[in-house]
């Protein structure tokens, strides 16, 4: 590229003009438009026979729009003189005309183009679009099914033509061309996907955990299909009550467990491995009856609090799978972590800030949440 600027910074008239186009090919490679279309016109200016460089300067012009496009149409019949007839420059006049909203000019230069043969995509498109606009509805929609039989897939053709249709004689599958104009302006599903989890998990290792959670449910909330993002919020919080420090970490901890539990009720699923979320619950459950407590308070990633019943929450612990369920070690954690409710019981400590759990017992169900957790993410690639 630096050797092209070095060459255009000389005499225009001792330099070729390809030069000049060939820096502004650069250009246009770089996104950089306006620098681009000063270039094409330094070569067009000194060789205004050629009609390949006047298209790539009024392309230039187009896209820069606004009183541009008027310039693109000065060049384009400039171009003309010398090429008298040539389709490229036609098009580039015709596209200039609909882009001033010049319809009827527009729709008068396609169907001459059309008349002669050029049955391309684009005149097919932007003539049958200039004629519609121009008040002739009736008359678009041969051109436009041509252009919707190239592409059914371009989403100005169905609302071009889904709008004749439903001005003249088929407004039935007008509305099915609008559903299909619709169904492609939404983006991949797959892309969308990628950014949201893309977007979440850097926000969790920049130590942001709410906002990530926050936009995790936010996507759940318009797609309550998707477990896997309630799975990815209730990830982040311990199944180990002794752990938190505060009632609000407890309170989300609580929605988010609970929440994650209900819906996946709904589903009919195998709870398998499922024991994992007693503790949590049970520990809260048993903080409520020492503190004679009905309701919990739970607090959702968008802020909201609302409430559960400690009887509510006794159904859910209850549809749990059993401790007896698990391997010999994994129930002897359960069995002393059970242990240690008992003694809080008899104590009668009622604060979620009681006496932290014996050394070995804490050792152990922290063991237990590892293996539990492998096993999670064992029945998830098995789905």
């Amino acid at each position: 590229m630096l050797q092209f600027n070095v060459l255009r910074d000389q005499d225009t008239t001792k330099v070729n003009p390809v030069i000049y186009r060939n820096i502004a090919d650069c250009y246009m490679k770089m996104n950089a438009i306006p620098a681009a279309t000063i270039c094409y016109f330094q070569a067009y200016n000194v060789n205004r026979e050629n009609a390949g460089l006047a298209s790539a300067l009024v392309n230039c012009l187009y896209r820069m729009g606004g009183p541009n496009i008027q310039d693109g149409l000065s060049i384009c019949d400039t171009a003309l003189f010398y090429n008298p007839g040539n389709h490229a420059l036609r098009r580039s006049k015709a596209m200039g005309f609909y882009m001033n909203k010049q319809y009827a000019q527009a729709d008068t230069l396609y169907g001459e183009l059309f008349a002669e043969g050029d049955t391309s995509f684009l005149t097919l498109k932007y003539g049958g679009a200039s004629r519609y606009l121009a008040g002739r509805a009736m008359d678009a929609i041969d051109l436009l099914e041509w252009a919707y039989g190239k592409d059914t897939t371009d989403v100005e053709t169905n609302l071009l033509l889904g709008a004749a249709l439903g001005k003249t004689y088929d407004r039935k599958r007008a509305f099915l061309l609008f559903d299909q104009a619709e169904k492609l302006m939404q983006p991949n599903e797959a892309l969308v996907n990628m950014l949201l989890t893309s977007r979440s998990e850097t926000l969790f290792k920049d130590g942001r955990q709410r906002e990530a959670e926050g936009l995790l449910y936010k996507a759940w909330l318009a797609n309550k299909d998707r477990l896997d993002l309630l799975f990815r919020i209730e990830r982040e919080y311990s199944n180990w009550g002794p752990e938190y420090k505060s009632a609000d970490d407890l309170a989300r901890a609580l929605f988010a467990k609970v929440t994650f539990l209900r819906e996946y009720f709904l589903t009919g699923k195998k709870l398998q491995g499922f024991q994992r979320y007693r503790s949590i619950l049970q520990y809260l459950y048993e903080d409520a009856f020492f503190t004679n407590k009905t309701e919990l308070v739970m607090i959702a990633p968008d802020n909201k609090k609302s409430k559960i019943s400690a009887e509510d929450l006794k159904s859910i612990i209850d549809r749990l799978p059993d401790i007896s369920q698990l391997p010999e070690v994994e129930r002897k954690y359960y069995q002393q972590m059970e242990e240690v409710f008992k003694k809080r019981k008899e104590n009668g400590i009622g604060s979620t800030k009681s006496e932290p759990l014996d050394e070995n017992s804490e050792a152990g169900m922290k063991a237990a949440q590892k293996y539990l957790d492998s096993q999670k993410k064992e029945e998830q690639k098995s789905e």
